[in-house]
């Protein structure tokens, strides 16, 4: 498993509303292009944190980080195949 900063550059915090706990192959897709998979973007990281952990989802935090009123993206769901690699790793 890896942790992933949604906002990172010069906005990553290590707060937990922007953490998210990757499995390795999400996060290599979003920070890479891996062959034959489509690339995971920031709006499929906040749909994963909303879902994932919805107590510290926070939009208008991740905004703020940037200095923005909003985020310049939405939540967009995981393509199936990223959702059943998150089941795998599932620690419920």
């Amino acid at each position: 498993m890896h942790l992933h900063h949604i906002q990172g550059g010069l906005a990553r915090v290590h707060a937990d509303f922007n953490l998210l706990l990757l499995c390795q192959s999400c996060h290599f897709s979003h920070h890479d292009r891996i062959a034959g998979m489509p690339q995971l973007s920031k709006g499929h990281m906040l749909w994963a944190k909303r879902e994932e952990d919805p107590d510290s989802y926070s939009p208008s935090r991740l905004a703020a980080l940037t200095h923005r009123k909003s985020l310049p993206y939405k939540p967009t769901p995981l393509p199936d195949y990223y959702l059943a690699e998150r089941a795998k790793f599932r620690l419920d």
